[in-house]
């Protein structure tokens, strides 16, 4: 949708809207602004597109929705249109406070290529119809929005190659920022915002960014901070203490759908979506009593293309658990398997957040063993990962064992989560941002670089010469098995924004030895056995290159920023401009006219 598309977009819109003048009730365009965008695909041409509508509230008081229908031109239910859509719904709640937004949603199966006319009902105010854009690929993205640890900044990750921003928006207030760039290297860039005060988990978090050409992006997440460490089927705190798990989760499951196990209710149910509408009915009542809880669902063995798209925007965690090692039926590659759908389910909830269920239970002949475990976990905090939920501490199952039946994979988890948390405040905040294959894909290394805000860079050195199956440990004797390399060199991705000091061995704690490259640095590792973790520390930081001048916060009502996406009218042609504001006016006066012809009726 092209500029041009963008006005008539908003001048229909206004027009419906004061059609609803002539009524009783007050006009919902008075006190809210709607804002419309696309969210990204997983499998393009897969279907299941989403629509985020923001709905961002100007008035003096609260607002509180209750419907959401599909409607045609004229305003008659639209039966069509409702047959396309797999689930729709506010989020994360119907009311909105004065100065705020919240989402209305809704998923489709196929996408639109025309408009779609939406009606959006309110306590109080006549009912007001949009025209939800065409479905289109593309835009600026906002690709993740993660915290600090203490929750007094915000890294925004964004991807939009035509303008710089210029304005970062945290919950409608303008926030001071700092641009970092990726340096040529195809990567998102990342925005540094200091909040002007913390946001604590669960917390709404709307984040609009404008760039110099007009446009903007839009996400809206609720606060997530730190890492979740915990296990399936570990309640007594005797026990969590002993795994140095959490004492109290931060992530909560729905009873529905097989404990929001979306997948595999799909399959079970024998419908695509069946789960959305069961995990949705049950949301607002879990959520209520414990808004400091994000609510979670996980992707299971069970998958189809669509599969992402579908389900990615419907909670506020979606958890990775292919179970490749127990459930895949070759898992001589099964780290690879398992890495490759981490990835689908990091892109399907952009730009929200991702956990990872490891399948450390016995199924088959064996359990995963230590060293695998290791891979993986270090494989996913730099693909973004905000945490782990081992499957499962204890089995009342005579076919299948959970990980106290394992003795050393017990210990190996309890030294992971001393590790993990010892490092939490880096890795919480980690966003990825490059993947780069060196030599043969099964006999090289892959080259993993994330970015912990403005702290460091993680990179994950993984080797790829291994062996692995399933069969039992005979003896003891691991199946994974790994051809070391020696002296090898890596480089290390330093944005320039950031000048390292020192590379260490983050698991070590030992320096590396570097020399200074274009883009980065280079290190000598004298042994790559599975996987080597490297933090690059920072050194002096050049805010004043890249950040602009500092603004003072901007109340959302005095702030209209235009729709997502589409470039200010002041960079359009002439001769355009002028032909779409006559279409204006005079859509305006039949509005008008319309209104009076109305209120004269009724006299």
């Amino acid at each position: 949708m092209n500029w041009t598309q963008g006005l008539l977009f908003a001048v229909l819109s206004s027009l419906a809207a004061g059609l609803a003048w002539a009524e009783d009730e007050k006009p919902l365009s008075n006190d809210v602004v709607v804002t419309a965008q696309w969210r990204a695909d997983v499998a393009s041409g897969a279907g299941f597109v989403t629509m985020d509508l923001f709905l961002t509230h100007t008035g003096s008081l609260p607002v509180i929705f209750r419907r959401l229908s599909g409607v045609d031109s004229n305003g008659a239910p639209d039966a069509a249109m409702e047959t396309n859509v797999v689930w729709k719904r506010f989020y994360p709640t119907t009311a909105v406070e004065p100065g705020g937004t919240i989402l209305a949603q809704w998923n489709f199966r196929r996408a639109p290529r025309a408009p779609q006319w939406v009606c959006l009902e309110a306590e109080g105010y006549a009912p007001l119809r949009v025209a939800l854009p065409p479905y289109r690929e593309g835009g600026p993205r906002l690709e993740a929005i993660v915290f600090s640890g203490d929750g007094r900044q915000a890294y925004v990750q964004y991807r939009y190659g035509r303008a710089p921003p210029t304005a970062v928006l945290v919950n409608g207030r303008e926030v001071i920022f700092r641009t970092r760039r990726a340096d040529g290297m195809t990567a998102p860039d990342l925005a540094a915002c200091d909040l002007p005060e913390p946001l604590t988990t669960g917390a709404k978090a709307h984040v609009r960014m404008r760039f110099k050409d007009g446009t903007t992006a839009h996400g809206l997440v609720r606060v997530w901070r730190g890492l979740l460490l915990d296990a399936y089927l570990c309640n007594r705190p005797e026990d969590r203490r002993a795994l140095g798990l959490d004492a109290e989760p931060g992530v909560i499951f729905p009873r529905a759908a097989f404990q929001g196990d979306v997948a595999c209710f799909d399959v079970r149910q024998g419908t695509n979506g069946a789960a959305a509408v069961a995990v949705e009915a049950e949301r607002p009542a879990l959520l209520a009593g414990q808004p400091d809880k994000l609510l979670g669902i996980h992707y299971c063995t069970s998958m189809s293309s669509g599969f992402w798209n579908l389900y990615g925007a419907l909670a506020d965690v979606a958890m990775a658990s292919p179970y490749r090692l127990t459930h895949a039926a070759d898992v001589r590659r099964f780290l690879d398997d398992e890495i490759a759908l981490m990835e689908r389910a990091r892109l399907s909830v952009r730009p929200g957040y991702w956990m990872w269920i490891p399948d450390v239970f016995q199924r088959r002949a064996r359990f995963m063993e230590p060293e695998e475990l290791r891979v993986l976990t270090w494989t996913a905090l730099a693909k973004g990962c905000k945490g782990l939920k081992y499957f499962a501490w204890h089995l009342d199952d005579p076919k299948q064992f959970g990980f106290d039946r394992n003795p050393a994979l017990t210990e190996a988890i309890k030294a992971q989560n001393v590790v993990l948390r010892r490092w939490a405040d880096r890795l919480a905040p980690l966003v990825a941002v490059r993947e780069e294959t060196h030599g043969d894909a099964r006999a090289g290394y892959v080259q993993y670089t994330a970015w912990s805000g403005e702290r460091g860079v993680l990179t994950v050195v993984r080797n790829l010469k291994y062996v692995t199956d399933g069969q039992a440990n005979a003896e003891g004797a691991p199946r994974f098995r790994v051809y070391p390399k020696t002296n090898v060199t890596v480089k290390v991705r330093v944005p320039g924004w950031l000048k390292s000091v020192r590379v260490e061995d983050l698991l070590t704690g030992e320096p590396l030895p570097e020399t200074p490259t274009p883009g980065g640095v280079e290190v000598r590792l004298p042994r790559l056995a599975a996987v080597c973790v490297l933090w690059a520390a920072p050194g002096g930081a050049s805010p004043a290159a890249e950040a602009p001048a500092g603004r003072a916060p901007t109340n959302v009502a005095t702030d209209v920023l235009p729709l997502s996406g589409e470039p200010s009218l002041l960079t359009a042609a002439g001769w355009q401009w002028v032909q779409i504001s006559l279409l204006a006016l005079v859509l305006v006066g039949f509005t008008v006219w319309v209104v009076r012809r109305r209120r004269r009726s009724r006299l």
